[in-house]
């Protein structure tokens, strides 16, 4: 992520795509909490996202579904 994060150009917009337990991980580290299942998407199914600041790695939002 941080690779690809450091090669786009600043104004513009990323989506990184990955599975739920990546993305778990990757909202788990940018909240500087440790691992555990807490915080798993929500659903029975389907896409969620969040959304972070680039460069502070801020989180913006939690999981949200993306047919919200």
């Amino acid at each position: 992520m941080e690779r690809v994060l450091r090669a786009a150009p600043p104004e513009v917009d990323i989506a990184i795509i990955a599975h739920g337990g990546v993305g778990r991980l990757l909202l788990r580290h940018l909240r500087g909490i440790p691992i555990s299942r807490a915080m798993d998407h929500p659903g029975e199914g389907g896409g969620n996202r969040f959304v972070f600041t680039d460069p502070e790695r801020q989180v913006l939002s939690g999981w949200q579904s993306i047919d919200d």
